[in-house]
């Protein structure tokens, strides 16, 4: 089968040793990791760390093994090895657990903010670590067919990966308390769990955008899970564990915990409602993250209102600017905070990373490795930011916190340049100002934070009685508001009803026989405090004799699984495994797999490497097709690509390619070609456009590309537009372009696709030297669900009905006659599946309506789609 390709490839020796040449150059030319990587081993964790971060590196170290000791005394076992890496590149506050393709646990350097989670803990990266060990642990825990298979395919075989959030969350949140030897606090939870009505359990086992909103997992489940253990005792909730992880059917948890308890978890939640007093009316409220008072407009993570509806995790800070743009701050897919700024229905990424909480004045807060700064626009530029070239991004001022300080939040900037901040010490957020020098304007052991200025005094919320109250500097109380009270802008301020956060109209300031206090008098100087509370620097001592060991990316390089593949179709089955490894650096990888076509009746390889942005790739797959017009392909191909990617998130790649393919219809030698391609992506707001250049042997060059607009706030509406052309010696299949149907691409092409969409018609039904097919779509809201049903692992969020028309042409010289055109309806549900994976399925139909004398087809075409949602 293979004889052919070496006969081959031996022909091609010399391009084969210039190839591997050009890899191994640009592999030496490649500079060294921006900041080195260390690593501490012992016990079985590995930790990885940057220079700056060893302290923070040792304390963890130091911590790691008594967890787990913690955990297995509980019946939750850590499985070794397990990477720690304290990620430079990663914001959002708490662990990220992997148990693929690495026992992996990912702590980002930013302390949490206020009200995240952990926002109260003197090590929140402690706090981080103990609930990664947790959750490896659960995960971990299998057995009986699950079990086996494990020893097959490694780690992905884990039925206890897919359990809702109230249970994992409940869990770890519980154990840590009892770690602690104390109750963890939450206070705002706390209000909202007093306050609100409690959720229906399969609001609370999803997302949900409806009132309290997406940490109803956290509000509502954390008591519960303690509520069960009071009842069922530990063992009862480490049996249900222990089921659920040797099930075959991993979302199906109510019989497993009949089985244990004797009730189902929607039993047990009804009891639980009924032993807590409070409201019992159904609520109805919004649940807001953030909002700005004049003109009122407020954000959670459903989207802007009015303005946006998308999904997306925001800050909880922003303001509204001088030009009506709204600047929040928002994670990227990497988990990177950065500046947004949202103007009608486009939001805009800014090019900063690491930047979050912008305020009035050209305020945020950045970090330098952990620890948080103050970046300012210079003054004279702060109603410039649409003037500046996105590209070359925005010069900041930056202001390091003072002294043990883990965390900033909330920045405000007044007329006269002065800055009020909360800041977190040892867990204990006070409010700060920033005029020259740092100076401490609370010290209280209470939680102080939302500065906000009201000409000489500062107002902020404090809880020093209990509940947050809005409060100035000379001592007044200025909220009336019965539970809680916090985020005071302009004059209103946010108080916590059953049916969500309301602005509220601020209480006056009392009047002196001079003039209100002002805060520059009534300021306490910053005293220094110990960075640690002594268990943790105990804990830090024991590891000052242990040295750091230079990073090596081949401890947590290779994978520790398989996965099995399956993709079925109306013409295909085709059965596999594949597997992917990358080191904690995410600097090198490797991947291989290999999948079983029945139809074709071949065996398709895919496997490659790459070290930092540079990489080398081998495949053999067929690639076949067949038009409306009798064209057919049908080859058999094994190419090689080397790439380089200069940017880590740009999508910009240079590959060099070779191939050699046979028609497996045609009894001849293979044939070989050569070429180079450019590949260049970007995305503005909601707009994403992609262009490819192709350079191929023998005089043949291909440009293609293609581009979405999409516009709308509540009703959307997305233009799509690709074209391509080629030129020289034509090869069907190689340089040409097909349209029709939906986009499906082979599994191990590994190439931009030359397959453009035409919907009404089927795949593939013309193929050219240039096509151009281009469509619009218009979505209008029709249901908003917020629905699901007790434990099943399905919630739905909305439904849409969406009415598109396509056109589009495929020919060697094109002209009104090769004109296609289709039309169509379709019903796109979003929704999650298995407790966190958002998606949306689209069920569509589509008619052919003009198409060129050559074609006969007719409708209705049938769409049904499994994708990303809206």
């Amino acid at each position: 089968m293979f004889l052919p390709f070496f006969t081959a490839m031996q022909r091609r020796f010399s391009f084969c040793l210039i190839f591997a040449f050009h890899f191994v150059v640009l592999i030496g030319i490649e500079p060294a990791h921006a900041a080195p990587l260390f690593q501490l081993t012992g016990n079985g964790s590995e930790i990885y760390y940057s220079p700056g971060e060893r302290q923070i590196a040792r304390r963890l170290a130091a911590a790691a093994p008594r967890i787990c000791q913690f955990l297995e005394e509980y019946g939750l076992s850590v499985k070794k090895p397990v990477h720690v890496i304290l990620d430079e590149n990663l914001d959002t506050p708490g662990p990220q657990v992997h148990v693929i393709p690495h026992r992996e646990i990912r702590l980002g350097l930013k302390a949490p903010g206020v009200f995240e989670d952990g926002w109260l803990e003197a090590d929140p990266w402690r706090y981080y670590l103990f609930k990664g060990l947790c959750l490896q642990a659960i995960y971990g825990m299998r057995s009986g067919i699950p079990a086996l298979v494990h020893k097959g395919f490694g780690e992905i075989v884990s039925p206890n990966v897919i359990l809702p959030d109230w249970i994992t969350d409940g869990v770890c949140h519980l154990l840590y308390s009892r770690y602690n030897h104390q109750p963890t606090p939450t206070p705002i939870y706390d209000a909202i769990l007093q306050n609100t009505p409690i959720a229906d359990l399969d609001a609370v086992s999803n997302h949900p955008e409806i009132w309290p909103g997406h940490h109803s997992y956290r509000i509502f489940g954390r008591p519960f899970i303690q509520w069960v253990v009071d009842r069922h005792g530990w063992d009862g909730l480490l049996g249900f564990l222990s089921e659920h992880g040797g099930g075959v059917i991993p979302f199906e948890i109510d019989w497993k915990a009949e089985r244990i308890t004797g009730y189902t978890w929607p039993q047990l939640w009804r009891q639980f409602q009924q032993s807590l007093p409070g409201p019992g009316q159904a609520s109805s409220g919004d649940p807001v993250h953030g909002y700005w008072a004049n003109p009122y407009l407020f954000w959670n993570r459903a989207g802007i209102f009015p303005g946006v509806e998308r999904i997306g995790r925001r800050g909880r800070y922003g303001y509204l600017d001088e030009k009506g743009s709204l600047w929040l701050s928002q994670y990227d897919q990497h988990g990177i905070s950065k500046r947004i700024r949202y103007r009608g229905d486009q939001p805009v990424w800014m090019d900063e990373e690491h930047f979050w909480d912008p305020g009035p004045g050209g305020v945020a807060v950045t970090r330098i490795g952990h620890r948080p700064c103050l970046a300012v626009l210079p003054r004279e530029k702060t109603t410039q930011y649409e003037a500046i070239n996105l590209w070359s991004g925005i010069h900041f001022d930056t202001i390091v916190a003072p002294e043990g300080i883990l965390q900033l939040s909330g920045p405000v900037m007044d007329a006269d340049g002065r800055i009020a901040v909360a800041g977190n010490r040892m867990g204990n957020w006070d409010i700060w100002l920033y005029d020259g020098d740092w100076q401490r304007v609370t010290d209280s052991p209470a939680a102080e934070i939302d500065p906000w200025f009201e000409k000489n005094t500062i107002l902020f919320a404090s809880n020093r009685d209990g509940s947050f109250r809005i409060m100035d500097t000379g001592g007044t109380i200025r909220s009336r508001c019965d539970t809680q009270a916090v985020m005071p802008r302009d004059d209103k301020f946010l108080c916590l009803s059953g049916e969500g956060w309301v602005p509220t109209i601020l209480s006056p300031a009392k009047r002196t026989a001079e003039k209100g206090p002002d805060f520059t008098e009534d300021t306490i100087q910053g005293a220094d405090a110990k960075s640690y509370s002594p268990s943790v620097e105990e804990e830090r001592k024991k590891m000052d004799g242990q040295s750091d060991e230079r990073y090596n990316p081949f401890s947590s390089l290779f994978p520790n699984y398989l996965q099995p593949e399956l993709f079925i179709s109306e013409t295909d089955l085709q059965v596999g495994v594949g597997t992917f490894g990358r080191d904690v650096s995410g600097d090198y990888t490797v991947d291989g797999g290999v999948r079983y076509a029945a139809d074709d009746e071949f065996w398709s390889i895919r496997a490659g490497a790459s070290a930092k942005r540079f990489g080398l790739r081998y495949t053999r797959y067929p690639f076949s097709y067949s038009t409306a017009l009798g064209q057919s392909v049908d080859e058999s191909r094994h190419e090689i690509k080397s790439f380089w990617r200069p940017w880590e998130y740009e999508e910009v790649e240079v590959s060099f390619n070779y191939r050699i393919y046979q028609d497996r219809d045609a009894d001849q030698q293979y044939d070989e070609e050569q070429w180079a391609a450019l590949h260049v992506a970007k995305e503005y707001g909601r707009h994403r456009g992609w262009l490819n250049l192709e350079w191929f042997s023998g005089d043949r060059r291909s440009i293609f590309g293609g581009g979405q607009l999409f516009f709308g706030e509540s009703v959307f509406t997305m233009l799509h537009l690709q074209a391509g052309k080629s030129w020289g010696p034509i090869l069907p299949g190689h340089d040409t372009y097909r349209i029709g149907g939906n986009v499906l691409e082979g599994y191990f092409t590994q190439r931009p696709s030359r397959l453009f969409p035409l919907r009404g018609f089927d795949s593939n039904i013309l193929d050219a030297d240039q096509a151009i097919t281009s469509g619009i779509e218009v979505f209008f809201p029709l249901v908003n669900f917020q629905a699901g049903y007790m434990t099943l692992p399905l919630f739905f969020h909305r439904m849409m009905l969406g009415t598109f028309v396509d056109a589009g042409a495929a020919d060697d010289s094109i002209d009104d006659e090769d004109i296609l055109v289709g039309a169509g309806v379709e019903i796109v549900t979003s929704m999650e599946i298995a407790w966190g994976y958002l998606s949306s399925f689209h069920m569509g139909v589509a008619w052919p309506i003009r198409q060129p004398d050559v074609l006969d087809e007719s409708g209705p075409v049938f769409l049904i789609q499994l994708g990303t949602p809206l």
